[in-house]
């Protein structure tokens, strides 16, 4: 692990730090806040792969939409599975898209503002990829709203998505439209869309302007369905509506908890069986 934040080290000192990694056995990598730019993400870009850096922290460094792209195109030649490339002014869509490429898993979009237009280039480039190895999407305070929340929703849900586990959309001016793009294809409030997704598990929807349609969508959606974890800071109108959504997910996480312990409970049946033929 080498921590390097805020030390100044602007793109050539980031870029020399990268050089001097070169066949080492460091894999977490923090260069946050040091000022590096999108010149420095190209510096950054050629000596990234010569690295076993899986856990890079770039955030806080203005590295933009250019030098985005630039870091895009070497990322499928690196080991980093975990990019945390929040407050960074990414603002084309392109290159936003550009970064859901394997190996990532862990992807920190955070506060980049990238608006409905950038989430609907995520939602396309899921589609595309027809799945990806992203576990973990955090997209807080990107000023989505309800259209870009419908967009990423469609795509986290088509059953090509079999790898996203975790979403973070908080303060992202979501209302009740949104939040219902996750249990529907469409605008409508009703639907278990959810039910048919094997992947996702936790969905963070907080600081959003959700009422009491959105909580009833989001109950029809995720009654029976896989997600364990939702946070929801809003309060609804209707306080039977928090009630509703409240018991379905503890009836999830019960259902979730069962089925881990019935898994548990196959898988030591095929141990015995296997080591007693072991000792026939």
């Amino acid at each position: 692990t080498l921590l390097l934040s805020g030390n100044g080290l602007m793109g050539a000192g980031a870029a020399s730090i990268l050089t001097g990694l070169a066949g080492s056995r460091i894999v977490t990598l923090d260069l946050s806040g040091n000022g590096i730019g999108p010149e420095g993400a190209k510096l950054l870009a050629r000596e990234l792969p010569k690295t076993q850096a899986r856990n890079l922290d770039l955030s806080g460094n203005n590295i933009c939409s250019h030098g985005t792209k630039s870091l895009m195109e070497v990322l499928s030649q690196t080991s980093v599975t975990n990019l945390n490339m929040s407050f960074n002014h990414i603002g084309d869509e392109e290159a936003i898209s550009g970064l859901i490429n394997p190996p990532l898993k862990v992807l920190d979009l955070s506060f980049n503002y990238i608006g409905n237009k950038g989430a609907g280039a995520l939602a396309a480039a899921f589609l595309r990829l027809n799945g990806a190895t992203l576990a973990s999407l955090k997209l807080s305070t990107n000023r989505i709203g309800d259209k870009g929340a419908v967009s990423l929703a469609s795509a986290l849900l088509a059953p090509t998505n079999t790898s996203v586990i975790s979403v973070d959309l908080s303060d992202n001016r979501i209302g009740d439209h949104g939040a219902a793009g996750f249990c529907a294809p469409s605008f409508e409030l009703t639907c278990t869309r959810l039910w048919f997704q094997p992947s996702l598990t936790s969905i963070d929807l907080s600081g959003n302007y959700i009422r009491s349609s959105g909580f009833l969508g989001l109950t029809n959606g995720l009654k029976d369905s896989r997600v364990t974890t939702l946070n929801i800071s809003a309060q609804p109108d209707d306080v039977p509506a928090k009630w509703q959504l409240d018991n379905v997910m503890i009836l999830n996480r019960n259902r979730s908890r069962q089925a881990l312990e019935k898994g548990l409970d196959v898988r030591w049946i095929f141990i015995s069986l296997f080591l007693n033929a072991a000792r026939e």
